[in-house]
């Protein structure tokens, strides 16, 4: 009885592999060599939703929808619920496997020979249940090391989910602050564009009295066009970066541009028209807007069906719904209700396009 008990415990001391132990952290206790500067609260605890700290709504709803749409963030979810559900299953390997299983059978026994059955009937139903009982002692800790594993597992995929979300909302954040900048250099390099466009004006104004010479005029005009070349490279840096916080929402460069999000920027372009021309009238300049966004959306529509039906590239038709859209945006203007009626009349619906 000694001798199994000591051949029991030299078993039990065959475990696969060492027992684990978290490493130490490392001594560092700063980010930087120097010290930050006073503004920041060393080791202060920061709130998982860190981005309300900010305090701008608008922020909060764009990373809102990005946390609800982005499909990284959602494939991080769902690997760490398949390694979840892979550590429970590896757990089963603890418990014994049950197997259970019946057969039954309906048979005749030939009259040339003696029944079966010993109360004589040729006629007879074979009724075999089955039961199977296994389980495998986890002797040399195998099951053990396999299960940690499958935790390990789902530490790791909780980790990856955590720094997805971390990275998706530090990327959405980072875009907007980009965003606001790029937008306030559009804005100064417009006002740039207009102070420059009034200085030509006095020197011309000033040349044709004679009281400044061409060369004054020409170092202008120069001084004008290089400020305008560098607003193309912004417009097309802020298209960038609209692309990029759509991908990072979860949409597509090709959605709609919503209506909230034209009419804010409508609002932005008037204020700043007003700002240095006071006799600026919005109204008139908003009949001037929605008919030439009409004007463009009808283009851009014929154009598309020219070309599926003329030049066979079937391709642009997916595009008209959204243009169709904007169309319809456009039309809704009191301005240009005669138009609409006209649509009405002579132009198939959406459904239809």
């Amino acid at each position: 009885m000694k001798r199994a008990w000591l051949a029991l415990v030299a078993l039990g001391g065959c475990a696969v592999g060492p027992d684990f132990h978290t490493p130490a952290p490392p001594s560092a206790n700063a980010y930087t060599a120097a010290p930050l500067a006073p503004g920041f609260a060393e080791g202060a605890d920061i709130p998982g939703e860190w981005w309300t700290l900010f305090h701008s709504k608008p922020l909060d709803d764009l990373i809102e929808r990005a946390l609800r749409a982005n499909p990284d963030l959602a494939a991080a979810q769902a690997a760490l619920g398949v390694a979840r559900e892979s550590a429970l299953a590896q757990r089963g390997a603890y418990f014994p496997s049950v197997d259970a299983n019946v057969s039954v059978s309906r048979s005749k026994t030939s009259s040339q020979i003696s029944p079966t059955p010993s109360s004589g009937e040729s006629i007879f139903s074979l009724y075999a249940p089955e039961l199977t009982v296994s389980y495998a002692p986890d002797v040399f800790g195998l099951t053990r090391r396999t299960v940690e594993a499958a935790d390990a597992q789902v530490e790791e995929q909780r980790f990856a989910w955590v720094a997805a979300d971390l990275t998706l909302t530090s990327n959405v954040a980072l875009g907007a602050i980009q965003e606001a900048q790029l937008r306030a250099q559009i804005d100064a390099t417009h006002e740039l564009v207009a102070i420059n466009t009034d200085m030509l004006r006095a020197l011309e104004h000033q040349f044709v009295k004679g009281y400044v010479g061409r060369l004054d005029v020409a170092a202008q005009q120069s001084q004008l066009a290089q400020v305008q070349a560098t607003l193309p490279p912004l417009l097309k840096r802020l298209a960038q970066q609209r692309d990029l916080l759509t991908a990072l929402s979860g949409g597509f460069p090709n959605d709609p541009l919503p209506e909230q999000f034209e009419l804010a920027l409508l609002g932005r372009y008037v204020r700043g028209r007003r700002q240095f021309e006071p006799d600026f009238d919005p109204t008139s300049f908003i009949k001037i807007y929605v008919t030439l966004a009409a004007q463009r959306a009808s283009k851009i529509l014929g154009i598309f069906a020219r070309l599926d039906l003329r030049d066979g590239k079937p391709q642009y038709l997916r595009h008209m719904p959204r243009v169709w859209g904007y169309l319809q945006r456009s039309l809704s203007h009191p301005a240009l209700e005669a138009l609409n009626a006209w649509y009405i009349a002579h132009v198939p619906a959406l459904n239809a396009v």
